[in-house]
């Protein structure tokens, strides 16, 4: 295994719990693949957006999320106690804002590997 996603959903939203590769995986297009799955099945679902929270000093996971459509809506300070206090940028993206959940269309809203 050299990466996992988990998200979850009910009551018309869906969460993503965590997106994770194997730093020896990592710049290989795996967190993309994952983003895709995770979009797919979501808009498979009755969801009707996808929220997500990840570091503010993750820029990489940040990168990854605003070109697949996520939009900051808020902010939580001092939410992660690693290594200090750090805060978490929460984001959402739409069903109707993200064509990554198109099974014809995925490729063309979160960039290949070769594209990040």
């Amino acid at each position: 295994m050299l990466g996992l996603a988990l998200a979850r959903s009910a009551a018309g939203e869906a969460e993503l719990l965590t997106l994770a590769t194997l730093p020896e995986a990592r710049r290989r297009g795996i967190a993309w693949r994952l983003m895709q799955s995770v979009l797919e099945r979501t808009w498979q679902g009755d969801a009707q957006r996808l929220v997500l929270e990840v570091s503010a000093i993750n820029e990489t996971a940040l990168g990854l999320y605003r070109r697949c459509g996520f939009e900051e809506i808020g902010l939580r300070r001092d939410y992660y106690a690693r290594d200090g206090k750090q805060d978490a940028v929460v984001m959402a993206v739409q069903r109707d804002q993200n064509v990554a959940g198109h099974l014809a269309g995925a490729a063309e809203s979160c960039p290949g590997p070769t594209e990040a």
